[in-house]
């Protein structure tokens, strides 16, 4: 090859480059709101299964009393 040829091929190679570099994919504009959509209607799922289980956390257990004994203790 000759030297010419080869700066000219450097040259398109390095165009092209820029070129396809500029180029950034993007996901369809509906797609994008199916996507949101399916997030949306998970996110109240899980929201509507994990709130009966926090309500039922939030009740308090029936314990025993554990106080102390007062008076005088011996051995």
């Amino acid at each position: 090859m000759q030297e010419s040829e080869t700066i000219m091929n450097e040259r398109t190679i390095d165009a092209a480059l820029r070129v396809l570099g500029q180029n950034v994919p993007r996901a369809p504009e509906s797609s994008v709101e199916r996507m949101l959509k399916a997030v949306r209607e998970l996110s109240a799922a899980r929201a509507a299964q994990t709130e009966p289980m926090a309500a039922e956390r939030q009740q308090p257990e029936m314990r025993r009393d554990i106080s102390p004994p007062t008076g005088k203790m011996t051995m």
